[in-house]
């Protein structure tokens, strides 16, 4: 029931939680945060936020980027239905630098919090961030709750690293 309610309205676990029980007349007990704990729940909500757009990014440019002719030929070619990308959320990270980087920019999301979610890098030499995937076919990493935490990558080539996930963050743990 919470991950329907998640997914049809878009909301995270303790927002389904609370709509569910006003929807049906029940007090769900509260607790006190302290300023670290809802600095740190403020953080993760952010990061989910940031990777919701993410994947929409990445879903969009795997229809509309005119280089994901190539990845939509790879998946055609590997027998991925277009019903099993709309359902797995699978995308394309285009080959720019700065294409998500550019994105939370305009978004006006904080460079540190972008670079907390492990989808764009701080550069070693100047200054900005340049994107962790590009030239890839995405796959989103959904935790228990129906939210996506991580992303994994796949090149349709040659190169390496054939496969590329996302760092650890707040959110994902590879362990």
């Amino acid at each position: 029931v919470f991950s329907f309610i998640m997914k049809q309205h878009g909301l995270s676990f303790p927002e389904a939680a609370k709509n569910l029980a006003q929807r049906y007349g029940i007090e769900l007990p509260t607790q006190s945060l302290s300023p670290e704990e809802k600095k740190r729940l403020n953080e993760r909500d952010e990061l989910l936020s940031i990777n919701r757009l993410a994947m929409a990014y990445f879903k969009k440019a795997l229809r509309d980027h005119p280089e994901a002719k190539n990845a939509q030929s790879y998946l055609k070619k590997r027998r991925i239905s277009p019903d099993i990308i709309d359902r797995f959320h699978l995308g394309y990270a285009p080959t720019s630098w700065e294409n998500l980087a550019g994105l939370f920019a305009k978004k006006r999301i904080s460079a540190a919090l972008a670079v907390a979610s492990g989808l764009i890098i701080p550069r070693k030499s100047g200054s900005g961030c340049y994107d962790r995937f590009r030239g890839r076919i995405i796959f989103p990493i959904f935790d228990a709750g129906v939210q996506v935490i991580a992303f994994g990558g796949r090149v349709m080539d040659d190169s390496l690293p054939k496969y590329m996930n996302s760092p650890e963050t707040p959110l994902f743990s590879k362990g």
